[in-house]
């Protein structure tokens, strides 16, 4: 018998080596040039020993390459959501630093990785005392919400989505919210403007609550407290209200949007009521102001109060043509005793407040500068904040214009005011506060939003009318300027939160894993790639090792060692192109059934970030490109030395190229109307002096027109059109230029 068996088993192993024979001419002959073959069978070939070697080397320089490959990951398109941190204070009731906190998770809680597994609705409790450096506390479903509470207490709890890091400064813990920026501002905007009003008006405010996120992240203004915003004004309003299903529309109907001005994401203000006008940003005393955020009226009669007097006549009286003019706070009044506010400036020692002068305003109205005058002396406040502050109304009644009245305000509802003393002979008895608007008055009014929505305005129009010179993009394509760990974590396949963790302790190598399975690095490279004969108690325990050490593998060193990663490049023209989004997902679904990633590039048609992405891919060592490029020359091709899948690209580059019958296309478009009586066609297409597929469709099309005897004409769109999808302004303008008579288009 074992003789036989020794045949057999010489036998399989001949057929075995003819078996890789036959595939490595094969894959001699689809790999070109010889070059290329040749590294590549070499790397293959490679024994296991000298293979871990270096796969393990290239793990340990990881750090270094990773922190060089984030600065020279500059124009990638992030592939990912983003996110933001948000520290929690209650929403400005408990600060920032907490004595103690609970979290209690709808889904089971991971406590740093696994240390601790709380199941769901335990408590987590953590407090100043035993809290170590970071606590990072990880729901297993981060959409089923936890409930957090600052104070330890039940009663305290709010329900938050996301994960949660736990900091500990000498002031106290510091409790940040990681989450979707989307999921962010389903509780920001209802917290900022009520879902109640026009679903236009509520998308203009999560553009401008996106646009305010972004720009709070790019600026690293909440660095200190290892966060991106707060959840208080001092930032915008983070989950004051729940989600609502009218904002949470807006969210998702204007997702990604945001305000740009020359390329970056503007300071996109916004406030609830304005008196008439909106302010400058010269009201908190900038040393130049933006261009974008210039006084505009809203609505109303265009005036230019240049002087006291004037103003004085201006926030007195009522236009009726204001957008505003039925809101409460478009007018309001309120009587301070002088008493009162002699109190605040007691530390200023200037006795008894004799009188209060505007002494500057912005473009719009509001007080900059502030003067205080007493019997000792006199004191100057700037700023609309500081201004707001010092003139509190809080306790004292201020009579709104809808004939309502409010005693909370903790400050001046606006700086938009003037001051009329009340004297009993020389003294100053009282100061009475006539004012419009509430807020800052800076950028876009809330309720001027709100009725602009109301008269047929789109979100686009309501923002271009508060903001000067600017332009509606994607936050993503920002994002990736200021955040490239994240982009590089998305391109190589990594998570953010897993690099970070990697940077801060040493991660567990092969070498690791071989230890505590007790096996050598070999054995557990082979579990990693599946290679090799294993039994299944060396898998098993080397699999346990790397669950017990929260190890994952390091596909970069992978890559490297193999010469090729398992990602796809993909290039196109418009990812928000109906053809190109469907073509993305069937071919990331595709991949992804094989083991494949894609990383996807949006070159927006322009050559050089075509050929950036070229010199990206190689870098990246891609296993192959699909793109759909008409601009790049065809030596970058040659150039690439690796498999390649074309759309539309009719020259010749060795290079599998995929096209359709455009014209065909065209010409059964056009049979097709004809066949249901249509006798007047237009066809919609194609860029103005570009050659392109559609103008393939467009020959078909007017071929079948002249052989029917039937009228046809062909309009084209403009770059800015076709490259921002914005097809409806073109069709219009088609459509009333052509008018039908019923029977030109589709015969009933």
């Amino acid at each position: 018998m074992k003789r036989k068996n020794d045949k057999l088993e010489l036998i399989l192993l001949g057929v075995g080596i003819l078996l890789l024979l036959l595939l490595f001419v094969v894959k001699r002959r689809l790999d070109a040039p010889e070059e290329t073959a040749t590294a590549e069978s070499r790397t293959e070939t490679m024994e296991g020993k000298k293979q871990e070697e270096t796969i393990q080397n290239m793990e340990q320089e990881n750090a270094a390459f990773l922190n060089s490959k984030k600065e020279e990951q500059k124009e990638t398109t992030a592939a990912g959501p983003v996110q933001i941190r948000v520290l929690l204070t209650d929403c400005g009731k408990l600060g920032y630093a907490q004595k103690q906190v609970s979290l209690r998770g709808n889904a089971s809680l991971s406590m740093n990785d696994g240390a601790y597994i709380a199941s769901p609705q335990e408590t987590i409790c953590v407090t100043e005392q035993e809290c170590g450096e970071v606590v990072h506390v990880v729901p297993a479903d981060e959409t089923a919400g936890t409930a957090v509470s600052l104070t330890g207490k039940p009663e305290d709890e709010t329900v938050y989505p996301g994960s949660f890091v736990i900091y500990k400064s000498e002031e106290g813990l510091l409790v940040v919210n990681e989450l979707d920026l989307e999921m962010y501002l389903r509780y920001v905007v209802p917290s900022e403007m009520p879902s109640s009003y026009e679903k236009e008006a509520l998308k203009a405010q999560a553009v401008c609550a996106r646009t305010y996120a972004c720009a709070r992240i790019r600026e690293k203004t909440w660095e200190n407290y290892h966060a991106d915003v707060d959840d208080s004004v001092e930032s915008q309003v983070y989950h004051n209200m729940e989600a609502q299903p009218e904002t949470d529309a807006a969210v998702a109907e204007t997702e990604g949007k945001i305000i740009t001005c020359g390329g970056e994401p503007i300071q996109a203000y916004f406030f609830s009521t304005s008196c008439g006008k909106t302010s400058t940003d010269e009201v908190w005393n900038t040393a130049e102001t933006a261009e974008y955020l210039k006084s505009v009226t809203v609505g109303g009669e265009k005036q230019e109060p240049e002087t006291e007097e004037a103003f004085a006549s201006f926030i007195t009286k009522r236009d009726s043509t204001s957008l505003e003019v039925e809101d409460g706070w478009y007018r309001w009044q309120v009587t301070i005793p002088a008493d009162v506010l002699s109190e605040r400036a007691a530390d200023q020692k200037i006795g008894e407040i004799t009188g209060i002068e505007v002494r500057r305003r912005s473009e719009g109205g509001a007080a900059e500068t502030v003067r205080i005058e007493g019997e000792k002396g006199s004191m100057e406040i700037e700023g609309e904040y500081q201004i707001r502050k010092f003139l509190s109304a809080k306790g004292w009644p201020i009579q709104k214009n809808d004939g309502t009245v409010s005693c909370e305000m903790e400050l001046l509802p606006s700086a938009c005011f003037i001051v009329v003393p009340e004297k009993e002979g020389e003294t100053a008895v009282s100061f009475t506060f006539y004012g419009g608007g509430y807020g800052h008055g800076v950028g876009m009014s809330q309720n001027g939003a709100k009725h602009l929505a109301e008269q047929g305005k789109s979100y686009e129009e309501i923002l271009r009318y508060f903001y000067q010179n600017i332009e509606i993009g994607d936050c993503r394509s920002l994002f990736k300027k200021n955040h490239r760990k994240q982009i590089f974590c998305a391109i190589m396949g990594e998570s953010e939160k897993q690099l970070e963790n990697d940077e801060e302790r040493n991660m567990a190598t092969i070498k690791d894993i071989a230890a505590r399975a007790g096996v050598t690095a070999t054995t557990v490279s082979r579990v990693i790639n599946n290679r090799g004969y294993i039994s299944e108690e060396t898998r098993k325990k080397v699999t346990q090792a790397m669950q017990e050490m929260n190890y994952q593998p390091n596909e970069l060193a992978r890559s490297l060692a193999k010469a090729h990663s398992n990602t796809i490049g993909v290039i196109v023209p418009h990812i928000s192109h109906p053809f190109f989004s469907k073509m993305i997902s069937a071919l990331e679904s595709a991949a992804a059934k094989r083991g494949y990633k894609i990383l996807l590039c949006n070159s927006k048609d322009q050559p050089e970030k075509e050929t950036e992405y070229l010199d990206m891919f190689i870098s990246n060592r891609v296993t192959g490109v699909v793109m759909a490029s008409r601009d790049v020359q065809i030596e970058k091709f040659h150039d690439l030395k690796i498999p390649i899948v074309n759309f539309e690209r009719e020259e010749n580059t060795e290079a599998i190229t995929i096209q359709c019958d455009n014209e065909q296309g065209g010409a059964l478009a056009a049979s097709h109307l004809a066949d249901c009586g249509c006798r007047h066609l237009l066809h919609f297409g194609g860029i103005v002096g570009r050659d392109m597929p559609a103008d393939r469709r467009a020959d078909g099309f007017l071929r079948v027109c002249r052989e029917r005897g039937i009228e046809g004409e062909v309009l084209l769109s403009d770059r800015l059109s076709y490259g921002s999808m914005h097809y409806e302004s073109y069709i219009e303008k088609g459509l009333l230029e052509h008018p039908g008579d019923g029977r030109h288009f589709c015969k009933q």
